[in-house]
């Protein structure tokens, strides 16, 4: 028999509260009141972290969307982090919020490659790191921190 995990409970808060760009992604059903929107705006991340996905992607996508999250959270006030779907459904959603955070030239080059992490300097919007399938948690950690190190 197969043991099931859950998270625990202080990492989905922390996602909750330190992960403010999570429910602006295209994934969301629900919207955030103007109060609380204009106050996750006001703090400026170094970077931006991207996670374009697709929901007919079931391998991949359900490893890395959990774990860019949980890695995010530990950034959580130093990098925004953004999915983007590219599913029927939700790529026009995506695409406009793409706009919004200027990296639609990496949503249209990578749509087809999902999952696919970009990881880029708030300023400016320029590709710091670009990273194709599943890896591990040191590779898209370390690809964080080039990109902190680079925005200092």
């Amino acid at each position: 028999m197969r043991r099931i995990e859950l998270f625990p409970l202080s990492l989905l808060l922390a996602v909750q509260l330190c992960l403010p760009a999570i429910s602006q992604t295209t994934t969301s059903s629900s919207a955030r009141p103007a109060d609380e929107t204009a106050q996750a705006d006001k703090v400026v991340p170094n970077s931006i972290v991207v996670l374009i996905y697709d929901d007919s992607c079931k391998t991949s996508c359900t490893i890395v969307r959990p774990l860019m999250q949980d890695i995010c959270s530990e950034y959580c006030h130093k990098v925004r982090y953004v999915e983007l779907n590219t599913s029927k459904e939700k790529l026009k959603e995506s695409c406009k919020l793409a706009k919004d955070i200027n990296v639609h030239s990496f949503l249209a080059d990578s749509s087809e490659l999902v999952p696919i992490v970009g990881v880029f300097c708030a300023r400016g919007g320029k590709v710091i790191k670009e990273i194709r399938g599943a890896k591990t948690r040191d590779v898209y950690k370390a690809a964080i921190e080039k990109a902190l190190e680079k925005v200092r």
